[in-house]
């Protein structure tokens, strides 16, 4: 029997299997993404600055106003009613919960922007807690009644 020839070195094992390379998000796209996010959170950062510049603003027309300086006081605290503004039909009108050291209630009233820094009320009406509805316009319409009358002597 012939003896068993030499094996010789024992073959390598195949070589593991390269792992995918994973590509990540190329750099266009990342730059696109926080350009985005840039743009969007620079909006949103205007708009709500807008939006407290115009609550501050109908704050101080409201507290301007003789009708609810009557019934509500020097205003505490004002909230936005989000649903009685939208439920209104005109772009103009807006609502706000409003507290005061006399009272408490809700103005739906219509503000006209008379400058960059002055909301001013057009007309509106302040709903009451126990449900009162009292007309915003009512003390300017009496002035006009006392204006007239004076002028008819």
């Amino acid at each position: 029997m012939d003896p068993i020839p030499p094996l010789g070195p024992a073959p390598l094992p195949p070589p593991p299997p390269r792992p995918a390379r994973r590509r990540g998000m190329p750099l266009w796209a990342m730059l696109l993404v926080g350009l985005v996010v840039g743009i969007v959170a620079a909006v949103g950062g205007l708009a709500w600055w807008g939006w407290q510049a115009f609550e501050q603003q109908a704050t101080t027309a409201m507290a301007a106003d003789p009708v609810i300086a009557e019934h509500i006081g020097a205003i505490r605290r004002t909230q936005f009613d989000w649903a009685a503004t939208s439920a209104e039909p005109d772009d103009d009108t807006f609502a706000f919960h409003v507290t005061g050291e006399r009272g408490s209630g809700t103005v739906v009233a219509r503000f006209i922007t008379e400058s960059a820094d002055v909301e001013s009320i057009d007309g509106g009406v302040l709903i009451m807690q126990d449900g009162t509805r009292i007309p915003l316009d009512e003390a300017r319409d009496h002035g006009a009644d006392d204006s007239e009358d004076d002028e008819r002597g």
